[in-house]
């Protein structure tokens, strides 16, 4: 489960936005990725927890 909030300004000619995220959500664990032909018993690779982003930009247009 992921969640993804935005918001987005525009005040004349500039245009900002901001955004956060967050993924694995109820930091449940399961397999990233699957390696093939692996001789150690080792197939598979776990994902990473709960991790977020937050960030903000902008935009002005001539």
């Amino acid at each position: 489960v992921a969640l993804f909030a935005g918001y987005v300004k525009k005040w004349q000619r500039w245009e900002l936005n901001a955004f956060a995220r967050i993924d694995n959500l109820l930091d449940k664990r399961y397999v990233g990725s699957v390696i093939v032909n692996e001789g150690n018993a080792r197939y598979f690779e776990p994902a990473p927890g709960r991790n977020w982003t937050v960030g903000m930009g902008g935009t002005y247009r001539f």
